[in-house]
């Protein structure tokens, strides 16, 4: 016996947002009895008999044999490793959903669909076809653009410098929801803070959250003023102290060749 039976025509995430129950714990659709409505009660009390199919969410309370008859097939749909819900479609029903009819919506994320485990495409079964499904889920779908003002260059997000150009404009995408901490450095010749808008809106600080519906973001940095050129400081001149070591040694050879043909001369006038 079953705690609840519900029947929306999608499923989506989380489960509550589809019913009225204030615990729904069982989730059917097109299913059993012969004869069914939508109710928004949380539990409904009668015998329970899967005549074409159901979804049944986490923790549901079932008969053992509805769980574990042969004349059920169940699919596992699952969500970063938990159980979203399990899918079961009588034996003799040929006419199961298609797994993808089941819509999971994360938060902050793209659904791409639900994957075999090692299949590099979206399932094409239905459900009882195949044991377990996982769902594929896109986190990084936030693109965020940025206007440089006059005097300011070198702007990082978190850290990671934006360096990728798009139209004359810089760009980073693929980023992850987030608060995002923008730096920056001052052009030679310029002086002053930056104040930072975010699609068009003037933020108190260097920081701007990512998040919801919105999937790019313009980020304007302005308000810095020209202060004058500074010449970039040139070498150190090496500081002179006189003769080095090797000046001397180079003396000291120059004298010693003089004697040495001295010397020879000497030599030479005596012979």
């Amino acid at each position: 016996m079953a705690d609840a039976f519900l029947i929306p025509q999608t499923i989506r995430s989380p489960l509550t947002t589809a019913l009225s129950a204030s615990d729904p714990k069982f989730l059917a659709m097109k299913t059993f009895p012969s004869k069914t409505t939508e109710v928004a009660a949380a539990s409904v009390s009668g015998n329970v008999a899967v005549e074409k199919y159901a979804l049944v969410a986490p923790d549901t309370t079932v008969p053992e044999a509805f769980a574990k008859d042969s004349a059920y097939k169940t699919t596992v749909f699952e969500v970063k490793g938990a159980t979203y819900l399990t899918g079961y479609a009588a034996a003799d029903f040929k006419e199961s959903p298609a797994i993808q009819r089941v819509v999971y919506v994360p938060t902050d994320a793209d659904f791409l669909g639900w994957f075999v485990a090692g299949e590099a495409k979206k399932t094409d079964k239905l459900i009882g076809e195949v044991d377990k499904v996982s769902a594929k889920i896109d986190y990084n779908i936030y693109t965020v653009k940025v206007a440089l003002g006059a005097g300011i260059e070198n702007v990082a997000l978190n850290g990671n410098l934006v360096t990728k150009m798009d139209n004359g404009m810089y760009v980073m995408d693929k980023l992850k929801a987030d608060t995002y901490n923008v730096t920056y450095t001052l052009s030679n010749g310029y002086s002053g803070n930056a104040t930072l808008s975010v699609n068009g809106e003037k933020q108190s600080g260097m920081s701007f959250k990512v998040s919801g519906e919105m999937r790019e973001y313009l980020i304007q940095l302005s308000g810095v003023s020209a202060s004058g050129y500074t010449p970039a400081p040139g070498p150190t001149p090496e500081k002179d102290d006189g003769l080095s070591l090797t000046d001397y040694l180079l003396i000291v050879l120059v004298v010693l060749i003089v004697i040495m043909a001295i010397i020879v001369a000497m030599r030479l006038m005596r012979s």
